[in-house]
């Protein structure tokens, strides 16, 4: 990562990013970086699709979840 930084969002316990590309397979615009001791889980959107197909009802959601990505960023 060249150039400054800036602080764009401090996110807390339970809080999560990353979403808008991971649903739009977009490019991510920002990076993260920790301020102290962080746990970091990663899924591949392979595998949450894998695990989403054990939880049909939920994945009526995704259009949804999509609608409120595109509108929002």
């Amino acid at each position: 990562m060249g150039g400054s930084h800036q602080t764009v969002q401090t996110l807390e316990k339970g809080d999560y990013f990353g979403e808008l590309a991971f649903f739009t397979d977009s490019k991510r615009r920002f990076a993260a970086r920790s301020s102290s001791f962080s746990s970091i889980f990663l899924i591949q959107k392979e595998t949450f699709l894998q695990i989403a197909e054990d939880y049909p009802a939920e994945r009526v959601f995704f259009p949804l979840i999509l609608r409120v990505l595109n509108t929002s960023g």
